[in-house]
This record gives C-alpha cells, structure tokens and sequence, in this order.
C-alpha cells in the first residue's frame, strides 16, 4: 500500500509550537489522514499519551481504531503497533493512544477524560459536534504534562457561526475563516479537496464540480469548508446577499452609524453608495472601542469615502457623539437620527428591503466581513450581537425614506 502524500499546507502540525491547532476543512480535504499521520509519528516520541476522541463514539474498536490502524498500514509501521478495544500502544516507545467518546452509550465521560494521568495531547476529530463550551475547557486543563510538548487538535468541518469554536476562535480572535497561519497562539489550518486532488477518485472530483454549478451554498459548506453564515430563521440570510465584483465611484455616499461605547455592544457603522436605486455597500465599522477612539474612526471614513451625508442614531451617547463630529467635519452634513422603535421589529421591518435592494462585495475587507457575518446570524431568538443588524436596517430605513419615497 503506497503512502499518500499530505499537503504542505499541513506542515504546521510538525514545525509549529503552538498549544492548540484548529484544523479545518470540507470532504475529501485530506485533513482527518494528517492530523492521523501525526499523530502516528508522534508516538516514536518518548514520554507522550494521547487521547484521540470524537464527541460520540460508542465503539472505538469497529470505528476509529481501524480508520487509524489504516494509517499505520499505510506507513508501514504496522510491526511498532498492537492494538486493544479502546487504545493502540506504540511497542517501540511505550507510548499510548487512547480512543474514548465524550458522551458514550452510558452517558457523558467528561469526568473520567479529564482525570488521565499524564495526558500530552489531547485530538478532537468531528469538532464540530461539541456543542459545550465548557466541556473543552475542562478537558483542555487536563493537557498539562510537565517536561514534555502538550498539544491540542480540534479537527472540524466547520458548521454555523453560533458555534462556541467560531465565535471563540475566529469571531472574537478577529481571525478570518480560511486563514493558514498562527495568531494569539493558535495555528489555524484549512485545506479543501482541491488541496488533495492526487488522492481523490475522479468519481469524488466529478461530484463536487456538479454541486458546485447545482447548488453553490451547498459546495461552499460540504465541500470547502466554509462556515456556515444563513443561520437558520435569521432575518438577513448570507446566502440571500446581493453580491458586486466591482462598483463605480458615481453616487450618493452615506455612513450610517449606531454608537456604542465599549461594554458589550458593538459600535457599528455601514458605509455605501447610492447606484440607480440600489445600495452598494463598500466598508463598515465594527469594534468595541469607546467614543473617543471612534471619533477619529469615523472622521477619516468620511474624509476617505468623501460621505455626503452621515447619519448618528442620538439615542444614549450618541448626542454627545454628533457635537463632536460636527465639530471636527465643519464642512459635511452631519444628521442626528433618533429611533424609539424595537431593535427586532425594525430589522425584520426592513430585512426585505435589504435582501432586494443592498449589494455587497464578493471580497468585503475584514471589518465589513465580520460586519456581514454579525449582520447574517440575528434570529428572532438573539438576545444580543445584533448592532450590524440593527446600523443595516436603520441604512435602509434612511434610504427609503430620505432618496427613495
């Protein structure tokens, strides 16, 4: 049995000294035979225990452990091993791999994982299906072996944008989906099939190019690996987005902004240009930084996208906040809005608007992206993170109003 070859694009589970990976991807990406194979070289390593799991697994032996015996068969290594029902021990180096289920038949193992002595790593395939935050924390603390590497694995096919992994990891770490790279000490991999086409069947190729041109949204979360931004029952769906490649610079420029100042709101800000009735949206502002900072933040957009006419909801800070940009843009109208009306009824009021008549970039910078993704996933069942949601509609509402009656 030849031994495949894995994509460079994985090379960081051997050369980077991070804590924890995030290894993410769609079919066929190649990324559960990698993370295997690692861990298979792993073991020659003196001194390591490693505890491979998936959220459910109630048979190790006639599921996980053949999958992985395969990799060692593959790498011939299958006289260094010997198998039980529940672990594979490495004869050469003593070391352990432990296969176990978080919640098993018998019910939640969280307690039993987390009191292994002598845990190094810890490797979480199918990630995705861990839907308690908590549950990985206490586990993680249990990676902890003095004198040694420790390591952690998440192995993922990345699902909905309310996901603990996505707001901790990518939403909050302001780390873009699809980034290969390491930031605040967590390496990100992602690969898709196109990453592994030598070792897919032209069956598998011819699959996936068909549901690329049948059914798009469908192609981007099964087969590369996106995170899934059309929350269920949100008012905004991403996959009902207008998009543009391109935008002229002729129009009616408008910034419309909610304030916030710090605590647990967003300051959120959505900038465009008016084209022929529609509404193409070019940047945004999104951060949790105070008024003070923010004054400057918006000043330079309305020097840089030359606004016309920029609108400041006065409800809370937002008073004191329009003085202040008045008075740094003497020469710019500067409107006070003031809504009374309830944040979901007036994005729901509004959400048809938007779906019809709002364009956005195919390749939105990175603070109109997270705009977008806040902006997609408020249901009527969010309690907060909805000020992009809430900025947008109140977008629409001018525009209708103001350019449109």
């Amino acid at each position: 049995m030849g031994r495949i070859k894995v994509s460079v694009k994985y090379r960081p589970l051997w050369e980077s000294e991070c804590y924890l990976t995030i290894v993410t991807g769609g079919r066929g990406s190649g990324k559960s035979y990698a993370v295997g194979d690692f861990i298979e070289n792993l073991t020659f390593e003196l001194g390591h225990k490693v505890l491979y799991s998936r959220y459910t697994l109630n048979s190790a032996s006639i599921s996980i452990i053949p999958e992985f015996q395969e990799k060692i068969n593959i790498e011939n290594h299958s006289a260094f091993f010997k198998s039980t029902q529940t672990e594979i021990i490495n004869t050469r180096s003593g070391c352990e791999i432990l296969f176990r289920g978080i919640r098993t038949s018998s019910g939640n193992q969280t307690a039993q994982l987390k009191s292994i002595e002598g845990l190094t790593t810890w490797v979480l395939e199918e990630a995705e299906e861990l839907q308690d935050e908590t549950v990985f924390n206490t586990i993680k603390r249990s990676i902890r072996k003095k004198g040694i590497r420790n390591r952690i694995i998440l192995v993922l096919n990345p699902k909905d944008i309310n996901h603990w992994i996505y707001k901790r990891f990518f939403d909050e770490a302001k780390v873009q989906p699809g980034f290969n790279g390491e930031k605040n000490g967590v390496c990100y991999i992602h690969t898709t099939y196109k990453d592994n086409l030598e070792n897919l069947s032209d069956e598998f190729i011819s699959d996936a190019e068909k549901c690329r041109v049948d059914n798009p949204n469908l192609y981007a979360y099964d087969y590369l690996g996106e995170w899934v931004l059309s929350v269920d029952g949100a008012y905004i769906p991403s996959h009902k987005l207008k998009r543009y490649s391109e935008v002229n610079n002729e129009g009616t420029n408008l910034m419309y902004i909610d304030t916030a100042d710090e605590g647990s709101d967003h300051f959120a800000g959505l900038i465009g240009r008016i084209i022929d009735k529609r509404f193409y949206v070019t940047d945004a502002i999104f951060n949790m930084e105070n008024l003070n900072v923010n004054e400057a933040v918006v000043s330079d957009k309305i020097t840089t996208h030359d606004i016309d006419n920029t609108f400041i909801e006065s409800n809370n800070f937002g008073a004191y906040f329009i003085r202040n940009i008045r008075d740094q843009n003497p020469n710019r109208v500067i409107s006070a809005i003031k809504n009374t009306t309830n944040k979901h009824g007036r994005i729901l009021a509004q959400s048809g608007y938007i779906i019809e008549f709002f364009v956005w970039p195919e390749n939105p910078n990175e603070t109109l992206a997270a705009f977008m993704r806040q902006m997609s996933a408020v249901t009527p069942e969010t309690k907060d993170k909805d000020d992009a949601a809430d900025a947008t509609a109140g977008m629409a509402a001018i525009i209708r109003r103001n350019y449109f009656m």
